[in-house]
């Protein structure tokens, strides 16, 4: 009777017979019924009341469906109900579903929630529970496809949105777990870094890039040359323009763009040879995009 209730849409009158029920101690084998509320009331976007029939049901000891955690946990994701979501998940995988009912596109929506809401380590602990999660060995699911690229991402939103102080501390935390941003990730944080004249933590992290393998291309040094000239920082700037020759990167429009703004605004244009001015009359106008994003694109050329 409550399953054809539950499918007729008649929820309410479905916990109140389910409530009189409990009272006689004749739950354990409702499932179904409990299963098929959580689903319903998460099909009716009545979240507050579909978390209350999930809650309810494991606190009598009886586990959902599979099928009826995912709907709860896609739900949770759309609505970015990041500590409801970190706790249905951890549920699934305690009671040995999690690798079953879970996506790579939804474990990188929660990685990406846990990260943000709850910092770089936890989210660490989330991966490792995942993949320790007996049952993606008989899924076809692949773990590897969530990735460290979501912090990637994030770490340039951050940038973007002009967040740098948090996408740095986002960085220390990728670092103290012993994982690097990728080239892209790496010119973002750079060029933000620049565009509030924070130049000397440019340089450090631009050293880090290298270090760890990057490659960076012209336009990410033409952002760091501009950087370090708008700041009277003669020495650096020198070490830029030979970083772009040790590099084998040829100095483009753009390069000899930032040396004229900055030789003209110091009444110093009588350094500029004149076949290097020759050359940038020569060339076709640069995209007018925003440097943050200009570096970005350059990584991924």
């Amino acid at each position: 009777m409550a399953s054809m209730l539950v499918q007729a849409g008649f929820y309410r009158e479905v916990e109140n017979l389910l409530s009189r029920r409990e009272c006689q101690g004749f739950l354990l084998a409702y499932e179904e019924v409990f299963s098929g509320l959580i689903e319903g009331y998460v099909g009716e976007f009545e979240l507050d009341r579909a978390v209350l029939v999930y809650e309810r049901m494991r606190g009598l000891g009886l586990v959902p469906y599979g099928v009826s955690y995912r709907a709860l946990l896609r739900y949770l994701i759309e609505v970015d109900a990041a500590q409801l979501m970190y706790h249905v998940h951890e549920d699934m995988i305690n009671v040995g579903i999690g690798g079953i009912v879970l996506d790579a596109i939804h474990g990188n929506k929660i990685l990406s929630s846990v990260c943000r809401n709850f910092g770089v380590e936890e989210a660490s602990v989330f991966l490792r529970d995942l993949e320790g999660c007996l049952n993606i060995l008989h899924s076809n699911f692949n773990c590897e496809e969530i990735s460290w690229d979501t912090y990637n991402d994030m770490l340039c939103e951050m940038c973007e949105e002009g967040e740098v102080d948090d996408a740095m501390a986002l960085l220390s935390q990728m670092e103290a777990l012993g994982y690097r941003p990728n080239s892209a990730s790496y010119s973002c944080l750079i060029a933000s870094l620049g565009d509030v004249g924070r130049t000397l933590e440019e340089d450090v992290i631009f050293q880090e890039m290298v270090i760890s393998g990057g490659r960076p291309k012209i336009g990410l040094l033409n952002l760091m040359l501009r950087s370090c000239l708008m700041k009277g920082l003669l020495d650096l700037s020198d070490k830029v323009l030979r970083a772009i020759d040790e590099m084998g990167l040829e100095r483009n429009r753009r390069t000899f763009e930032v040396l004229i703004e900055y030789y003209v605004s110091a009444g110093r244009l009588n350094v500029m040879h004149g076949n290097e001015i020759s050359r940038i009359k020569a060339e076709d106008e640069l995209p007018k995009t925003s440097c943050r994003r200009r570096a970005a694109e350059d990584e991924l050329k």
